[in-house]
């Protein structure tokens, strides 16, 4: 198991194609997750946001990733990371 707290040296280290698991509140923090793993990524790699989110928000998220090359999927676990405790 390797531990990490630079966000650039995780996403280096993850093999490619790169596939992320996303789970932080909905809303604003998923928007500035996604940026700066934006800036880190490269076409091809996906993430999922394993969070519950509006629909309408996952589809102008897959848009917005869709014009950098990679793919976004929302996966909402029911109650978002709170659920997925319980």
């Amino acid at each position: 198991l390797e531990v990490y707290t630079d966000l650039a040296a995780f996403v280096e280290n993850l093999a490619k194609p790169r596939r992320i698991c996303l789970l932080v509140p909905a809303g604003k923090p998923v928007d500035a997750a996604l940026t700066a793993l934006g800036e880190l990524l490269d076409q091809g790699d996906v993430i999922v946001d394993m969070g519950n989110e509006w629909y309408k928000m996952t589809e102008e998220r897959q848009e917005r990733m869709s014009k950098r090359g990679l793919l976004y999927m929302g996966c909402g676990i029911s109650g978002g990371e709170s659920g997925a405790r319980t």
